[in-house]
């Protein structure tokens, strides 16, 4: 079926008819100490890695070709110091000329030369020569990673202490504020805005969240740990597991595995899936509307739908007796003790199989009183997992689980899904091989963490 024929056409056609905002060009400027400032002949491409899922900051690798002598005199000597600044220019569609109606974006990044070589002292192709004059003509590519400069700092703090008469979110919001005001030496573009938690559910029954007496921090955890901490060790956050990820001048804490946030907030991202044979090669793939961001996948798609398997095999519910209710009247205050199951044991079924046929072990904390932890490893397997690619992209668009509504027809029907961006990956290349190509493109692979919520005849 052809895309004119389809209930997408209209929304397909609203995007690709907003301007272009896919064409840049790259300048990448490496300064060494004190020593000089170097840009590259050519920069090559830069590698983005957002795993919101189990990371906690963008992994970057900046590729660049550079003449050999600057390599051997000045970055190599100052590979402890290297910081590289990266500004990415808007163009024309169809011209290189810089567009002047959209501002240029800069931002200066800690680098780290991956596997450095030092050339003095190198035997064999590709070595040191001694002659100044062969050195200078001779090219070699260098990558770097990239680290933004407050997470250069945040990887290195550590917390610790006992906080009474709390909740498990307070400890955590606290923390992170605390030490993202507390960064040393950052312009004002690099300092951490805040933190950008999603509210904490209360639990039924309650008016507020459960205070506990005390949450115990061992000193030395990583900041970037703490919030698996929390979730494992102490009470726990959410039921649909947590995530915490700085981007874009933001600590982002939310529930990864949350498919019910789409209606939610006010930031989300509908994705419109086409067969790439179909629209092949266009201009403009995304339009940014107010909070909302629609974009058109016409790259290669895969679904991986483990949540059956999973439920046979390990289950589909889990069970654990609760701590609290093994203390409190377990007994009748004599020497004698009688437990009532309804008392002591929890039991869940998240994914509950049309035969009725639920298979609900016993957790591996079998007494324990964390339930939004039991409940997060429930969640997790409860979802399908979405692949697809992006062509013409803008990462920077896609917010640490970002909630998204996915959209295909097929035979007739419109099938909608809603869930979370779990990681992406972009990379940003030129459009043509080459020395002289100066027009960059960038392309981005999603993997969503889905479910489905409604079916409806086209």
């Amino acid at each position: 079926m052809a895309i004119s024929d389809t209930v997408l056409q209209q929304d397909i056609q609203w995007v690709a008819s907003s301007t272009p905002l896919c064409n840049f060009t790259y300048t990448v400027e490496v300064h060494c100490g004190t020593s000089r400032n170097i840009r590259p002949l050519k920069m090559i491409s830069i590698d983005t890695i957002a795993d919101f899922e189990k990371g906690f900051a963008d992994e970057l690798v900046l590729s660049a070709m550079f003449v050999r002598s600057d390599y051997e005199q000045y970055i190599y000597p100052n590979r402890d110091v290297l910081q590289i600044t990266v500004v990415r220019t808007p163009i024309g569609v169809v011209t290189d000329s810089v567009d002047t109606g959209k501002s240029p974006q800069a931002q200066v990044f800690k680098a780290t030369l991956v596997n450095p070589v030092n050339q003095t002292i190198a035997i064999g192709d590709g070595g040191y020569s001694g002659n100044d004059k062969y050195t200078n003509l001779t090219l070699m590519e260098l990558d770097f990673q990239l680290l933004e400069l407050p997470v250069e700092q945040l990887m290195m703090m550590t917390v610790g202490g006992i906080y009474r008469k709390t909740t498990p979110a307070a400890v955590l919001k606290s923390a992170l504020t605390q030490f993202c005001h507390n960064l040393q030496g950052l312009d004002t573009s690099s300092q951490i805005v805040g933190v950008d938690m999603y509210p904490v559910p209360v639990p039924q029954g309650q008016s507020t969240p459960k205070v506990r007496e005390h949450i115990i921090i061992p000193h030395g955890t990583r900041l970037v740990c703490l919030a698996d901490h929390i979730q494992e060790k102490e009470g726990g956050i959410y039921d649909t597991g947590i995530g915490c990820y700085y981007r874009k001048n933001n600590m982002y804490v939310c529930p990864p595995y949350d498919v019910t946030r789409f209606q939610k907030v006010k930031r989300t991202m509908t994705i419109l899936i086409v067969k790439s044979a179909e629209m092949p090669g266009m201009d403009c793939t995304y339009r940014v509307d107010g909070d909302a961001v629609t974009i058109v996948a016409n790259g290669s798609f895969k679904h991986l739908d483990g949540v059956d398997h999973t439920a046979v095999n390990q289950g589909g519910g889990a069970r654990f007796a609760k701590a609290q209710s093994l203390l409190d009247g377990f007994t009748d205050g004599t020497s004698k003790g009688e437990a009532n199951s309804q008392k002591v044991m929890a039991g869940f079924v998240a994914n509950a199989r049309d035969d009725g046929k639920n298979y609900v072990p016993f957790s591996q904390n079998r007494i324990t009183d964390n339930a939004p932890h039991e409940l997060s490893k429930l969640a997790q397997r409860a979802g399908q997992r979405v692949q697809l690619n992006w062509q013409r992209a803008d990462i920077s668009l896609i917010l640490p689980y970002m909630p998204v509504r996915l959209l295909y027809e097929s035979g007739g029907l419109l099938y909608e899904f809603t869930g979370t961006v779990l990681n992406c990956q972009g990379n940003v290349h030129p459009d043509q091989p080459g020395m002289t190509a100066s027009r960059y493109y960038q392309d981005v692979a999603m993997t969503l963490f889905l479910t489905v919520t409604k079916t409806m005849k086209a």
